[in-house]
């Protein structure tokens, strides 16, 4: 087997596996040194072959015998810089940091946002440990909300806690709740199961209308109707697909109030229903109503049960409290 790890170019690698059962992204991850969230990107891009073919299936149980080739290919890294900033720790101890995320600040860095994320924040906060080791632009983060996503947020802090939380992530033992206010009356409880992928024409929305759909299923059930025009809703998602609630509430005719990506012409019959001022106060809205509400795990050190839970924020109880009242709504 072999592997020659060049970074910002192609890198070749060849591996044949000697025992059955373990995940292809798991695998690959272990014997090339790399992190799990870079291996499954790698896949999903077609850069990895199995047994000569090409593979798009991170979840595929490698056999005996079997052959793992191809090229990752690695973008030049970010320098990121460890900037103080306010971090809402819920817990901390030597493995992990539990956060409440707000509104409106992204997890990592990206191309045209590098200066103030949690990541930044993060490497301050951890300042002479080991946790930038972990990762160029990433480092500790096993799964990611939104930037309009508020509440809980799991971040790890060294190698075993990353791997065995990601771990956790991808064989789907982690269970996740959110609470969202949607455009319209849903009833009282359902589930969605299209599977999601890229747009076809819209490379920034993802949509169950793809080519390379994969599965996911999302939970719901109704906490109350909001006057005529919305529901506050609790999910759960069972996978974690980017922008799996938003997308699934969209397609269901249920887009999430204050969506500037999702909301679709579903809504516009609905604002008419609103007195002039609530209709303002919508339309002034920069971030959806989304908010992972609670998260179980298990810890990945000491093996126990892990439960976060984080109300909603001031300006989602606002919303609720001045729309369930029916002065907001034209006769």
């Amino acid at each position: 087997m072999k592997y020659a790890k060049q970074t910002g170019v192609e890198s070749e690698f060849q591996f044949t596996v000697e025992s059955s059962g373990e995940r292809l992204d798991a695998f690959l991850s272990r014997e090339a040194k790399e992190s799990r969230e870079f291996v499954q990107a790698q896949v999903r891009k077609g850069q990895v072959f199995l047994n000569g073919y090409p593979t798009l299936k991170n979840s595929h149980r490698l056999r005996s015998g079997d052959t793992l080739s191809g090229h990752f290919v690695s973008p030049p890294p970010l320098s990121v810089e460890a900037r103080p900033g306010p971090l809402d720790i819920l817990y901390e101890d030597d493995s992990l940091l539990v956060i409440n995320k707000p509104q409106g600040i992204a997890v990592h860095p990206a191309p045209g946002l590098r200066a103030d994320t949690l990541v930044n924040h993060l490497l301050f906060h951890l300042k002479g440990s080991t946790f930038s080791e972990l990762s160029t632009v990433r480092p500790g983060i096993v799964h990611r909300l939104d930037i309009g996503t508020s509440g809980i947020l799991l971040v790890a802090k060294n190698r075993h806690s990353q791997d065995r939380l990601a771990k956790q992530f991808a064989e789907r033992e982690i269970k996740k709740q959110y609470e969202a206010i949607v455009w319209g009356q849903m009833g009282q409880l359902g589930r969605f199961e299209s599977p999601i992928g890229r747009h076809v024409t819209d490379r920034k929305r993802m949509s169950s209308r793809t080519e390379q759909g994969r599965e996911a299923l999302t939970r719901w059930e109704r906490i109350k109707l909001v006057g005529p025009c919305f529901t506050h809703v609790r999910l759960f998602p069972h996978t974690g697909r980017t922008h799996q609630i938003r997308v699934h509430l969209t397609e269901a005719g249920f887009p999430i109030v204050g969506d500037p990506l999702y909301v679709r012409r579903a809504a516009a019959g609905l604002i008419n229903k609103l007195e002039p001022s609530a209709r303002s106060e919508i339309q002034t809205l920069r971030f959806p109503f989304l908010h992972a509400r609670r998260l179980e795990f298990t810890h990945p050190q000491s093996g126990e049960p892990m439960v976060f839970e984080q109300t909603v924020p001031q300006a989602f109880r606002s919303f609720l409290e001045t729309f369930f009242s029916s002065g907001s709504f034209a006769e």
